[in-house]
């Protein structure tokens, strides 16, 4: 895959599922049951998300989560993240040493390899994760990393978290064909009962006309 192939399958990307609404997440510590909040990333791309560093500074990419659209930031947290983002995007150095699609792999334990097949994979994912959370319900998604040291002069503090949405789209996509298979499971069920059904009542009507006609044969050659 050449990157004009990258590029235009991104564009598309971008182009069909635009009404997609996810600009921040909240960061939350993965180790307290109520997930508690530990502050808000704005998007930077469909995968990488901008934060400032000293929400983060005591975690690592394990012991956090971040979940999609479950309520809003204030005013002044979405001018501060704003500005953060502006930095990164408006910079030359920035938006060449920053790429926001690339992803460090989650295959290869301990390499900063980018893997472009999963990062276009992730980026296609996140945009359907959200169209498909049809009902309320968190979306939560794993960090697979955090970069806190911009090669860069981006606003002080910055930090970029990359998620990785594959995991729980795949989650989702085997729910809804346990469900699929349930229903149908269900319907052949009812199928097989209903046809059992109508099977002995057809029998026991075979053979009632069986033994009326016998009836008659027999009482007319008396």
């Amino acid at each position: 895959m050449n990157c004009l192939t990258v590029r235009v399958l991104l564009v598309l990307s971008l182009t069909t599922l635009h009404t997609v609404r996810g600009e921040f997440v909240t960061v939350r510590d993965a180790s307290t049951p109520n997930r508690t909040l530990l502050c808000w990333a704005i998007k930077l791309s469909p995968t990488a998300y901008v934060t400032d560093a000293e929400c983060v500074r005591s975690y690592r990419k394990h012991q956090i989560v971040m979940i999609y659209g479950d309520i809003a930031p204030a005013p002044a947290v979405r001018e501060r993240l704003g500005r953060k983002v502006a930095s990164l995007r408006q910079h030359p150095d920035c938006q060449h040493r920053v790429p926001p699609l690339v992803l460090v792999s989650a295959i290869s334990a301990g390499s900063n390899r980018s893997v472009l097949d999963q990062t276009v994979r992730n980026f296609i994912a996140s945009y359907a994760m959200l169209s498909t959370a049809r009902t309320k319900a968190c979306r939560e998604c794993q960090v697979l990393a955090i970069r806190r040291i911009l090669p860069c002069p981006a606003t002080p503090g910055t930090v970029v978290l990359y998620s990785n949405c594959l995991k729980q789209m795949d989650a989702i996509e085997t729910a809804l064909a346990v469900k699929s298979q349930q229903r149908r499971d269900t319907w052949v069920w009812k199928l097989r009962r209903k046809l059992k059904a109508t099977l002995y009542a057809d029998l026991e009507r075979l053979h009632r006309e069986r033994l009326e006609m016998l009836n008659f044969m027999t009482t007319a050659r008396r």
